[in-house]
């Protein structure tokens, strides 16, 4: 059975293909993807090679005629109609099918606004965690529809109170325990990266470089990273700054740029294919993630080899040495920590530019 939750199968008469519903907003196709559905299509890929059947529930895109339904490497992607009628739609469409016994088990990705398919679905039902909003998402949308996703994260301790839990860092499953859900019911699962093809340059025979990898979003405070550049800037005037990424701030953040004389030291190279991602991180001294809620991510394990250990080792990736903010649900009982890979301080600003 899921532990705590309802009966499942046993494996003697599981179905001979499996067949799992995948609750995330987004596909990774969608103009707003980040790394939260670079996880959903890495993880279904691998799922679809063990025979088993993947489908996603996601909203359609802004703006664009994406089909409604798409194949993309063993994920099927069904798109329900734009965000206004999306969730209400996820909801009729998992109750419909799980009555009917169509999927096996709903797996619900909280990374934006929670499903609560547990309240609903008949199925048994596996939760997903990589960092949830709270008072951050003030930061990033209007605060009518803030406060909407802060109250609907209230619920999570009532609604998922017997739901087995997935979180991909020690950060995100402690937050989960400090809003109710019990620890015993929280397994550990760290991100996983695809290593570059190459060995990486030394970092000592690399550029004075800071890269940034990552959706850029105000909640993220890409605008403390260049800020801090342009004080080091006037310290160091080999400072370079690359910014891959694309979002919402990304004109803002320019212009940031521009006004504190940055325009010759910063480069934003918008979106980039995968080989020029690592390229770019390779060809960094530091990776910096300052966002206030994600703390050690995929970015982090992409650019620097993994802390942690793993049997088989995991690979040393692009070589880069990492600085994060330390999430909030970990101060300010954790100390600034620094380890062969790099430093995760305070998500202070005044800490900004002193850490490390």
């Amino acid at each position: 059975m899921l532990r705590g939750g309802r009966p499942c199968r046993s494996p003697s008469v599981l179905p001979k293909r499996l067949r799992v519903l995948l609750l995330n907003e987004r596909d990774p196709l969608h103009p707003k993807a980040g790394g939260a559905e670079v996880h959903v299509a890495e993880i279904a890929k691998r799922l679809a090679g063990h025979g088993i059947d993947v489908t996603q529930l996601a909203c359609a895109h802004p703006g664009a005629r994406a089909p409604a339904v798409e194949e993309l490497e063993g994920l099927r992607v069904r798109r329900l109609g734009p965000l206004p009628v999306y969730y209400p739609r996820v909801v009729a469409t998992t109750v419909r099918e799980t009555r009917a016994g169509s999927w096996d088990v709903v797996v619900e990705h909280l990374n934006k606004v929670p499903f609560c398919s547990r309240a609903y679905a008949a199925a048994p039902v596996l939760a997903v965690n990589h960092h949830l909003f709270g008072h951050s998402a003030f930061a990033q949308v209007a605060w009518p529809i803030a406060a909407g996703v802060v109250m609907i994260e209230r619920l999570i301790p009532r609604v998922y109170r017997d739901v087995p839990f997935l979180a991909v860092s020690e950060s995100s499953r402690r937050d989960l325990i400090e809003r109710g859900i019990p620890g015993e019911h929280i397994d550990l699962l760290y991100n996983g990266i695809v290593p570059p093809a190459r060995e990486p340059t030394p970092v000592s025979e690399r550029p004075l470089r800071v890269a940034y990898l990552g959706r850029l979003e105000r909640y993220k405070r890409i605008d403390l990273l260049v800020r801090a550049c342009a004080q080091l800037a006037e310290h160091r005037p080999d400072l370079e700054l690359v910014v891959v990424g694309r979002g919402a701030e990304s004109a803002r953040l320019e212009a940031l740029a521009a006004e504190l004389g940055l325009s010759t030291r910063a480069r934003f190279t918008g979106f980039v294919s995968d080989a020029e991602r690592d390229a770019l991180l390779a060809g960094a001294r530091v990776a910096v993630c300052p966002s206030v809620k994600e703390g050690w991510g995929s970015r982090s394990s992409s650019a620097t080899r993994s802390e942690f250990r793993s049997s088989p080792p995991m690979p040393r990736a692009c070589g880069t040495r990492c600085a994060t903010a330390r999430p909030a649900c970990s101060w300010p009982t954790a100390p600034p920590r620094r380890s062969r890979n790099g430093w995760s301080g305070p998500s202070t600003r005044s800490s900004t530019t002193r850490s490390g």
